[in-house]
């Protein structure tokens, strides 16, 4: 008897993403807008989740029920240049700001007026992460970390339009 039919499948490369920079516009909490260009967006999510086991017939334990409990989406803008700006919006190089966030990924082969990813416009909080470069044969760099705030998932689509 034969098995399942193998499904077809074919690698689609204008679904990939070099992110090569990467722009937000962050709104600090009774602030004015700020536009930020960083050369580098990593995005960290998370998804805690709690098990229910019940042992199987050979008395092992094993999950029939999976949910998550908790998720965080964070966003880390890295390789930002102008530390004179980060100063600006944090006040320094340490403490914590809220305000909202809107995040622009571009690839280089994007078509004009489009950008491979695009959120909404979400509550953050905001931190400096990691060292700050100042010295040593390169330029400044930093890494801010865009905490989401929403309350629920943050938005990401795809090829977006822009103007």
């Amino acid at each position: 008897m034969p098995g399942p039919a193998e499904p077809v499948v074919s690698f689609d490369p204008t679904k990939t993403a070099y992110i090569g920079k990467s722009k937000a516009v962050f709104t600090p909490t009774g602030g004015a807008a700020v536009n930020i260009i960083g050369k580098l967006v990593d995005c960290d999510f998370k998804t805690d989740i709690v098990e229910r086991k019940v042992p199987d017939a050979n008395g092992v334990l094993r999950a029939d029920r999976i949910v998550g409990k908790d998720a965080q989406e964070h966003f880390i803008f890295a390789d930002l240049e102008e530390v004179d700006q980060v100063l600006t919006i944090m006040g320094g190089l340490t403490g914590v700001k809220k305000g909202t966030v809107q995040l622009f990924a571009k690839d280089p082969d994007d078509a004009v007026n489009t950008v491979k990813y695009l959120t909404d416009v979400f509550a953050c909080t905001v931190i400096v992460k990691g060292p700050t470069k100042l010295g040593g044969g390169d330029f400044s760099k930093m890494s801010l970390v865009f905490m989401s705030t929403k309350g629920s998932a943050v938005t990401i689509t795809t090829n977006a339009p822009v103007t």
